[in-house]
């Protein structure tokens, strides 16, 4: 299984099973297979963004099914730092006929404004980038996520303002 490594971060790529196990709220059994800190996850946005995870898994597992060649694109990653995980990222699914895929993540609020976040969002750039079919990265931000907000300037992402859920980033491969 892909791992990616940067300075402070593991970034690990989760199996199905693994997804099984969060759908059935059984996430010490996660981090007990990965070798982690059993660690309730804190995040800033709260309960609403939590159920919003958690009802992911399913269409995640569904996802990775029908493209079991872009798994890498279908599945979430966890951001380790040691041997606790602070955060989460991953892609929406693989690229669309223009070559765009969209990208989200969090931080556990106890490694906030450590700089997790753009360390785990470069990573994941450069990895989406690899692949040949990915033209451009968009990511969205509530209007008052002001710190996603500055995460993504950081990464060299570009506000291309008002969209559906908010406010909409784009990275092209001619810019990274």
């Amino acid at each position: 299984m892909k791992q990616l490594v940067t300075q402070r971060l593991r970034i690990i790529p989760l199996t199905k099973d693994q997804l099984l196990l969060l759908e059935k709220q059984d996430r010490s059994e996660v981090l007990k297979q990965l070798g982690l800190s059993d660690t309730d996850l804190k995040i800033s946005a709260g309960e609403s963004f939590r159920k919003e995870l958690d009802n992911a898994y399913p269409h995640i597992c569904r996802m990775i099914d029908r493209n079991p060649e872009y798994f890498e694109f279908c599945t979430h990653w966890w951001m380790i730092l040691q041997n606790t995980c602070v955060g989460g990222i991953g892609f929406a699914g693989p690229p669309d006929e223009q070559g765009v895929v969209m990208i989200g993540y969090y931080i556990d609020k106890r490694y906030e404004n450590l700089g997790f976040a753009t360390e785990g969002l470069g990573a994941m750039t450069d990895f989406a980038f690899q692949n040949n079919q990915v033209r451009s990265i968009i990511a969205d931000t509530l209007p008052d996520g002001l710190a996603s907000q500055r995460v993504l300037i950081k990464t060299g992402f570009r506000n291309m303002g008002r969209a559906e859920e908010g406010i909409r980033f784009r990275l092209d491969r001619s810019f990274k």
